[in-house]
């Protein structure tokens, strides 16, 4: 079933809840409906997931007469802070920041950021969650830019198919790198495509705990708009391991498909597995990775940050 809340995006919800990592149970994705949920543990997919709770508050505050949660520019940091209701019954707490430095540094912070309110289901209200603490760092050394994510964030949702409540606390530890590569084709001074390593532990009460790597995952515009061009991500728990093979420069489509494996065994194609944190929102999901990696270079040529 498919959860809509962004508190239950199966990305979205990561943290640095260290009891989740370190006493969960292992994950297990030998059948493709787990699989399918472990695909969000790459690397692109989880600095979209940091980005989530902030983008939600961001396009809150671009709707009209809307002020919560208040929102406030000083300097290279923005901030949203909650300790209001807003226009759709939502009531935010805590504060959220974006910091953006001209040193080659900058983070996405949360303290206890996030929201209590309404969504309606098959005629009926049900009350969803969510609650942020913790974020992701970034800064940039030449060409390559390096992401570090230590997040928490817990969350009530409700199953748009039969209004199923689930809660549900997830927690990653992550660090990892983004390369820009190929060519510039519109000649803005960039390259093109950006090329993402990572590695880390990642948890969930539902769902159990695994190790994640993601392998020279290639997110190319160029060549495919639906999926990841190729590379791979690693899930490892319990004595299993299962590998996604990203295959967009060969087989695109719009389905966002990808090949793979359990413990060596070929076990054919997921679909839905795009470069974001979900088939819903994909175009925004680059939008916002894209947002990430174009900081990161403006710090490598040492521009001033927007």
């Amino acid at each position: 079933m498919r959860l809509t809340s962004i508190a239950f995006v199966f990305a979205s919800l990561i943290g640095c809840t260290h009891g989740v990592l370190d006493d969960g149970p292992p994950a297990t994705f030998d059948t493709p409906a787990d699989a399918t949920a472990w695909t969000s543990a790459s690397a692109p997919r989880l600095i979209f997931a940091v980005v989530l709770a902030y983008a939600a508050a961001d396009a809150n505050a671009s709707l009209s007469g809307e002020t919560c949660p208040a929102k406030a520019v000083s300097g290279t940091t923005t901030t949203f802070t909650g300790g209001c209701t807003d226009m759709k019954g939502r009531m935010w707490i805590g504060t959220a920041s974006v910091v953006d430095e001209a040193d080659r540094s900058g983070s996405y912070n949360y303290d206890g950021f996030g929201y209590t309110g309404p969504k309606e289901c098959q005629g009926a209200s049900y009350t969803t969650s969510l609650k942020v603490d913790g974020g992701m760092t970034m800064t940039s050394s030449g060409d390559v830019g390096t992401f570090d994510i230590d997040l928490e964030q817990e969350g009530t949702g409700v199953s748009d198919a039969d209004c199923t409540t689930l809660h549900d606390t997830f927690a990653i530890q992550y660090t990892g790198t983004v390369r820009p590569t190929g060519v510039d084709a519109n000649g803005d001074g960039d390259l093109d495509d950006d090329l993402y390593n990572g590695s880390g532990k990642v948890g969930s009460t539902l769902r159990g705990v695994a190790s994640a790597k993601t392998e020279n995952e290639l997110i190319s515009r160029a060549t495919c708009q639906d999926e990841a061009a190729s590379g791979t991500t690693t899930l490892e728990a319990g004595g299993h391991t299962m590998v996604i093979r990203y295959d967009g420069a060969t087989d695109c489509d719009a389905e966002s498909t990808v090949t793979w494996t359990y413990d060596g065994v070929d076990r054919g194609e997921l679909s839905g597995v795009d470069c974001s944190a979900g088939r819903s929102g994909s175009a925004s999901a680059l939008l916002w990775i894209g947002a990430i990696v174009l900081a990161m270079r403006r710090r490598r040529r040492g521009a001033t940050p927007r």
